[in-house]
């Protein structure tokens, strides 16, 4: 740890601070970006992915790939978050919803094409010609067509589903957050053993939604066809209603103004104003296949419950207004909602109200929504949360709004509890079951808030403002400046357990209030990035904030390219990371000020910070401040991967024509079937791989008794693609079957599997399942593997397979120049009773590392040596993740396992207790390792 002055330098924009990279520094001073480009680059290709859920031994499905990519390459997560905003700016400029629609469910990873339907009208009924003349009724007669072969194609894409099945979704949508919880007081899906998310998933298995996209792009089209017509329509006089119905489906026309409206309409267009509305305005009520609400004048009013307002449940459901003034008010799943489908609402003037109670106001699961104000002022209020840009499992929302002014309230700050948590604002949620191996966890969906303006109000409690959890994306950017974002916890720019989240603002004279683990904070092989391209903000967050990380693997950025910044911070904030509980676990983050005129808490750690000045814990993080010229937000960014980094050719613009994300799975029923998909992923492509994965997995997890083998997928382990190789060692060792271990361990040993992912993997299936021939190319990947992880997987897998026979590799390895070596090594031999066992480990006592040091005391406790205690205690000076609760898996619980005494986590009350005992101490029969 250390707080360096920086003479004549300015330190890189970008450090790349994953792993044990070194910072580096660069002259002149005030260097225009463009300049650093070529250093810069050096520093981007040591790309540090983060892990993959493989490794932790989840089986998640719902794939959605935008998480994939962001998870992949974390440094492309601004360049997406860019890139797709100012497609979003371009593309709304043209009032056209279809190109906008496209635009933004493309952008999150939904393959889809929006083909024209072929309408064949040989006449147009008179009562079209009488009531619009014959122009308009024939364009009229034309959109109505459109819309019912729209709602058949609808119909289609839900086909496989039953009528039974469709009910218990309608009856039951609460219980995926909720479970079966009597009062939905709390959630009961973040983490969960309740089945029901699975039993959705399972139902969303056999529902087209990419087909349901192309639908509701498609009575976008309408809306824009319409909107062509709009000065023609502004001058039709009807003398009452105009009903239609045809085919089972009703279309009205009303010119009506100050009247409550309860028809039920499948398509309906106001041609009045200042009207109330009590029907499904544009919502299909999880009833119709498809419907579709038209607004020419504004200034109306719409009243309901569930499923309305723009929402597809069961279908597409879209509202459009070629206006504003709009108050809309509803109880869930509305304003823009798609469920099992997809909804979007549109105003194309400003100053409209929505309010609700949970779930919309853009909100997608197993679907797509949009919600897009054209105009600014408007004011959004959700009160028990789940909405605003929210998803969860394979959801894609979109919330636009192209001018500011704006009010956003998710959630109620304080309440406590989840349930009237944010989750929104551009936040996501998958779905971790616990305990998660050999059991469906579910990916999050992709949420995405855009606000072209400034001066608005971003209020939740926890997972806003661009914030996610477990293989979640959320992406909150703002064009403007004098904004205010208020938060409880865990947002703005954060997130945790395997997911992404980014808060890009692009003005200043901001207010930021986060609280606890906010700012541009990542958790648990996640990432999170706060980027504020403006200046004289005011920052606050209280501890493990602003830059910084916590748990295994994660990455925090924080960076503010402009000066007079205020910073308010409290301990384990601002690069002075958590400790992790081993060395292999270090997590990253990233503070840079690019100006000057900052303010900075004092006395809250060890680091002095300020102008000039560089602090961090080397090799771990990095935080520097320094007067430099960045450029403008596009040229800052291009020191960023411009595409993602991965292996699938991501596109967030045009698509890519081999993804199958986001389409029906192909569940097997017999064993011919399920051995022909494990065939077929020998010869497929990476999105087909991932794709027949999912089908199987999911039939494993509906019939766990059906026998799977995918042995065939080990066969040639060194010509396997990764996340073939990847996927058939997690089966094999979760099924405890051993296939082809002899071919794996053959090429671990002579360096044939390329990829370092796929070593690691190798080294856990060898390390569990080999005989006494695994422990030689376990000792020669310890030495020589390119990647230290790898070689301390190893040296653990070594220690914990311990015989005399091996002892020799053991002491070589405590040789090592590599702390988590010598630190899996030490820990591996806790409860090996084998002659020489504490002479290898009391030499550690007094090891430079303080992870070695524990990890070897541990080991003397359990083979009874009194001094492990004395060294155990010294170590726990040093706070890291299992110096504290940590649900139990604590250091202190370990001195209770041996010591049979038990002070929880009182440090001092230890200290005490031994500095008394520690002279006739015994320990307690049955408390030691036989």
């Amino acid at each position: 740890m250390h707080s360096k002055k920086l003479k004549s330098y300015w330190l890189l924009p970008i450090l790349v601070v994953m792993g044990l990279y070194q910072m580096a520094l660069i002259a002149p001073t005030s260097v225009p970006v463009n300049e650093t480009a070529a250093e810069l680059a050096s520093f981007i290709e040591k790309q540090n992915i983060l892990p993959r859920y493989v490794e932790a031994g989840y089986s998640p499905l719902g794939r959605a790939p935008a998480v994939d990519a962001v998870l992949g390459d974390p440094y492309y997560l601004p360049v997406y978050a860019q890139q797709v905003s100012e497609e979003i700016k371009r593309v709304s400029e043209e009032d056209r919803l279809l190109a906008l629609s496209e635009s933004v469910f493309r952008a999150g990873g939904i393959p889809f094409t929006v083909t024209q339907e072929t309408i064949s009208i040989d006449s147009v009924p008179k009562e079209f010609l009488k009531a619009f003349g014959e122009p308009l009724g024939k364009a009229i007669y034309r959109s109505w067509k459109t819309f019912i072969a729209v709602s058949h194609k609808s119909e289609r894409a839900l086909s496989k589903l039953t009528e039974d099945e469709k009910e218990w979704l309608r009856n039951n949508i609460d219980s995926f957050f909720f479970g079966n919880q009597e009062k939905a007081s709390e959630y009961d899906f973040f983490t969960t053993s309740s089945s029901a998310p699975f039993q959705f998933f399972l139902l969303a298995s056999k529902v087209d939604l990419p087909k349901l996209t192309e639908c509701a792009c498609q009575l976008g089209a309408i809306v824009d066809d319409l909107h062509q017509l709009e000065k023609d329509l502004a001058v039709v006089n009807l003398p009452k209603d105009f009903v239609w119905e045809e085919e089972g489906f009703t279309f009205i026309t009303s010119t009506r103004d100050h009247v409550v409206h309860n028809e039920k309409a499948d398509f309906f267009i106001d041609l009045g104003g200042k009207n109330i509305f009590l029907n499904g305005a544009g919502g299909n009520e999880g009833k119709r296949p498809a419907a579709l609400h038209v607004d020419l004048f504004g200034e109306n009013t719409y009243l309901g419950q569930r499923f309305v307002q723009g929402s597809g449940i069961l279908g597409v459901g879209v509202f459009a207004s070629f206006a504003g003034q709009n108050t809309f008010t509803a109880q869930a799943y509305s304003q823009g909602c798609g469920f099992f489908g997809v909804g979007m609402l549109m105003n194309l003037s400003g100053k409209n109200r929505f309010e609700m109670n949970f779930g919309g106001q853009s909100f997608a699961t197993f679907g797509a929504s949009l919600l897009w104000n054209k105009v600014g002022n408007n004011d959004y209020v959700l009160h028990e949360g789940m909405g605003q840009a929210a998803s969860s499992t394979l959801g894609v929302a979109f919330l636009v709004d192209s001018a500011g002014h704006d009010s956003y309230r998710s959630g109620i700050q304080g309440r406590g509890g989840s349930r009237y948590g944010g989750i929104g604002q551009g936040g996501s949620t998958g779905v971790r079951y616990d305990p998660w191996e050999n059991n469906p966890s579910l990916y999050g969906g992709v949420s995405f808030l855009y606000n072209g303006g400034g001066n608005n109000r971003f209020q939740t409690p926890w997972l806003g403002h661009g914030s996610a959890y477990f293989l979640g994306l959320g992406v909150l950017v703002v064009e403007g400046s004098g904004n205010t974002f208020l938060a409880d916890f865990d947002s703005q720019g954060q997130g945790l357990h395997l997911s992404a989240g980014i808060l890009l603002s692009k003005g200043g004279e901001d207010v930021y209030k986060g609280g606890w683990g906010s700012l541009g904070v990542g958790g648990d092989r996640s990432v999170g990035i706060l980027i504020n391209t403006g200046g004289n903000n005011h920052y606050e967050g209280t501890d493990q904030s602003v830059g910084t990380s916590r748990k295994p693997k994660a990455l925090g950025i924080f960076i503010d390219t402009k000066g007079g910044n205020t910073y308010a911070f409290q301990k384990t904030s601002n690069t002075n990371l958590q400790y992790p509980q081993s060395p292999l676990e270090w997590s990253s983050g990233l503070f840079l000020a690019c100006g000057s005129n900052n303010t900075y808490p004092q006395h809250v750690d060890m680091f002095e910070r300020g102008p000039g000045l560089q602090w961090g814990i080397p090799g771990h993080s990095a935080g520097v401040e320094r007067a430099c010229n960045v450029g403008n937000v596009n040229d800052f960014l291009k020191q960023f991967p411009q595409t993602a980094r991965i292996v699938f050719p991501f596109d967030p613009l045009t698509g890519w024509k081999s993804n199958t994300a986001y389409m029906p799975l192909e569940i097997a029923s017999t064993q011919e079937e399920i051995q022909k998909q494990v065939k077929e992923i020998l010869s497929a492509d990476y999105e087909r791989r991932r794709q027949l994965y999912e089908s199987i997995d999911t039939l494993r997890f509906t019939y766990p008794n059906f026998a799977i083998d995918l042995s065939e997928l080990l066969a040639n382990p060194a010509e396997a693609p990764e996340d073939q190789f990847n996927y058939a060692v997690l089966w094999a060792v979760q099924s405890r079957q051993t296939p082809y271990l002899k071919e794996v361990l053959e090429a671990l040993d002579q360096g044939k599997i390329a990829s370092s992912y796929a070593r690691k993997l190798a080294i856990y299936y060898v390390g569990i399942f080999g005989g006494e021939e695994a422990d030689a190319v376990l000792g020669k990947v310890m030495l020589s593997d390119t990647s230290e992880e790898n070689r301390a997987i190893a040296a653990g897998a070594l220690a914990r397979r311990s015989k005399i026979s091996t002892m020799h590799w053991l002491e070589a390895g405590l040789h090592s120049d590599s702390e988590m070596v010598r630190y899996k090594i030490a820990l591996g031999l806790e409860g090996r009773p084998l002659p020489g066992v504490l002479e290898l480990v009391r030499p550690l006592f007094n090891d430079p590392s303080m992870y070695v040091r524990r990890a070897a005391a541990i080991t003397a406790l359990s083979l009874g040596d009194k001094q492990g205690v004395t060294v155990l205690l010294e170590t726990l000076q040093y706070e890291t993740l299992d110096t504290g609760d940590n649900y139990g898996n604590n250091l202190y619980s370990v001195l209770a396992k041996y010591l049979g005494v038990d002070f929880g986590l009182d440090r001092q009350a230890w200290l005490n207790w031994w500095h008394e005992a520690k002279e006739t101490f015994v320990f307690p029969k049955g408390t030691l390792s036989p």
